[in-house]
C-alpha cells in the first residue's frame, strides 16, 4: 500500500522494471545496475524516470545524475538495516535532491516518523504496517532538533 508522509493513500503511477525487461514508454523505476548499464537509452525515452537503490549504494557517485530522477526509492531489505536513513538525509541535505523520496520494503510503522524526519515523502508498506501508519506519522508534534522536515527547533520558535 502506497501512502504519503501524512498517512494518506496514494495511487501508484510508476512501472517497476526488472533489469532485463525492454524499455517501455511512460514512468518507470529502474535499479542502479540498469541505470549504469543503459543510461543513454533511459534518458532518450519518453516518460519520467525513478531509481531504486539499496543502503549500500555509493550515493555520492550519483550526485551528477540526480537531476534525471523525479523519484528515488530507498529499498529496505530488513527493518533492522538503517543505512537508508542516512542515504535519505544525504540526498536531501548534502546533495540537494528535491524530488520524491520513497521508502519501500521491510519497514515498520514505528520507523515512519523517523523516515519522514530524514526527508522521506512516501512509503510503500505492507497491509499490516499501513494500518498503523497515520497514527505513527502524527505521534509526535514537537521536535527538539532540526531535520529534513523542520528548519527551526522548539526553542527557536519560542522566542
Amino acid at each position: 500500500m502506497l501512502i504519503d508522509n501524512k498517512g494518506e493513500n496514494l495511487a501508484e503511477k510508476w512501472l517497476s522494471l526488472d533489469d532485463e525487461q525492454p524499455l517501455p514508454e511512460g514512468d518507470i523505476t529502474v535499479s542502479i545496475a540498469r541505470w549504469l548499464e543503459d543510461k543513454e537509452a533511459l534518458l532518450s525515452r519518453k516518460g519520467k524516470l525513478a531509481l531504486r537503490i539499496l543502503g549500500d549504494t555509493e550515493i555520492e557517485a550519483l550526485k551528477d545524475d540526480l537531476n534525471h530522477f523525479q523519484l528515488i526509492i530507498l529499498e529496505f531489505p530488513k527493518f533492522t538495516d538503517g543505512r537508508n536513513f542516512s542515504l535519505a538525509r544525504i540526498l536531501r541535505k548534502r546533495l540537494g535532491f528535491s524530488g520524491e523520496l520513497r521508502a519501500s520494503g521491510d519497514i515498520l510503522a514505528d520507523q515512519l516518523l523517523y523516515l519522514k524526519r530524514v526527508g522521506i515523502d512516501s512509503f510503500d508498506l505492507d497491509e499490516e504496517q499501513a494500518k498503523f501508519a497515520k497514527q505513527s506519522l502524527n505521534e509526535l508534534t514537537v521536535r527538539y532538533q532540526t531535520s529534513a522536515d523542520i528548519d527551526t527547533t522548539i526553542f527557536q520558535r519560542r522566542g
